[in-house]
């Protein structure tokens, strides 16, 4: 009896223990959350002007749309989703009259062929102020696809890159404003051992063993390259891990 009686008191003080912890990181995860958010409360009322016209790829969950959401809040901007899921899509943002949805398939050149047109398009109207392309849409797990290369490859860098490039010649050709690119990062890229003869590798269809972090990688070294189009280009990953703390609180 003593025996049972003490592994009880022992469980149930490793209960309270665990418990306290995990209420602590929850109270940390949420202070965080708040920061983020009030941190992208003051950019905007800073940035946004009379008219910000904000487009973000993958925004029907996670990251995307909890950054969607936050955005509304602002009653200056506009957003121009672009969601392989673009029903989805429709479905959450219906109740927002400032927000248009169109449907992206990264792996699909003709499908970022007609984002880019359409990006163009939304980026051009409207009165003064901020101006920004998100290239948020990502997978870890691809799903299945008849496209020909990887899908992950293509869904976290090739797909971005066409649209970047794609939507910078578009403004060049008709505004002399800079095209504002957030590319979303994450922190698994340093796990990523990519250098040239991977890259060869990943030419002739051989990804390597960590695709995901090698893409993000990509990702990150193209924001450093100097363009000939007029682009500011950033790597967004620490705001985003707060973004992503809020998701995980919905």
């Amino acid at each position: 009896m003593e025996r049972q009686s003490w592994l009880s008191q022992l469980l149930y003080t490793g209960a309270a223990v665990g418990g306290a912890a995990c209420a602590a990181v929850a109270a940390r995860n949420l202070q965080r959350v708040l920061r983020a958010r009030s941190r992208i409360k003051v950019l905007l009322a800073a940035s946004a002007g009379t008219d910000a016209r904000v487009v973000i790829t993958g925004a029907t969950g996670g990251i995307g749309q909890e950054l969607a959401e936050q955005l509304l809040r602002n009653p200056s901007v506009h957003l121009l989703l672009g969601c392989r899921d673009h029903l989805k899509a429709q479905r959450l943002f219906q109740s927002s009259e400032r927000t248009k949805v169109h449907r992206l398939d990264l792996l699909d050149p003709d499908s970022v062929q007609a984002f880019a047109d359409e990006a163009h398009l939304f980026l051009a109207g409207g009165e003064s102020g901020l101006r920004m392309l998100v290239n948020n849409a990502g997978v870890m797990r691809p799903p299945v696809s008849q496209s020909k290369g990887d899908s992950t490859w293509q869904t976290n860098f090739l797909g971005p890159f066409l649209l970047t490039e794609l939507l910078a010649r578009l403004r060049q050709k008709q505004q002399p404003s800079p095209v504002r690119v957030v590319h979303v990062s994450s922190r698994l890229e340093k796990r990523s051992q990519l250098d040239h003869h991977l890259l060869d590798a990943v030419t002739r269809g051989e990804v390597g063993e960590n695709p995901y972090a090698d893409s993000k990688r990509g990702l990150m070294l193209w924001t450093g390259i100097p363009r000939l189009w007029n682009v500011q280009a950033f790597c967004f990953l620490c705001v985003v891990r707060e973004v992503h703390r809020a998701c995980e609180l919905r």
